[in-house]
């Protein structure tokens, strides 16, 4: 998706940048906010699910939020190519 929305020069380098993002986001902030959940709520077993649902709320936010502007850019993309 990202291809759409930068130059075709600097393609790999904003992949690149997404995919850091989706790792950064992954491997460093989700195992660390599950005790933070756990210890703010004073729970301990479902701290991930607690994560789990939050994590999907925000998914389908962000999805929602960029939705039109996809669909814009891809349209664009389109007749460009037409």
């Amino acid at each position: 998706m990202v291809q759409l929305y930068v130059p075709a020069h600097m393609r790999g380098r904003a992949s690149a940048v997404v995919c850091f993002i989706i790792y950064l986001m992954g491997f460093g902030l989700a195992p660390a906010l599950v005790p933070i959940i756990a210890g703010r709520l004073s729970i301990s077993g479902s701290a991930i699910g607690i994560l789990a649902v939050l994590s999907g709320l925000l998914a389908i936010l962000l999805v929602n939020s960029t939705r039109r502007a996809f669909h814009k850019a891809e349209s664009e993309d389109r007749k460009f190519r037409a």
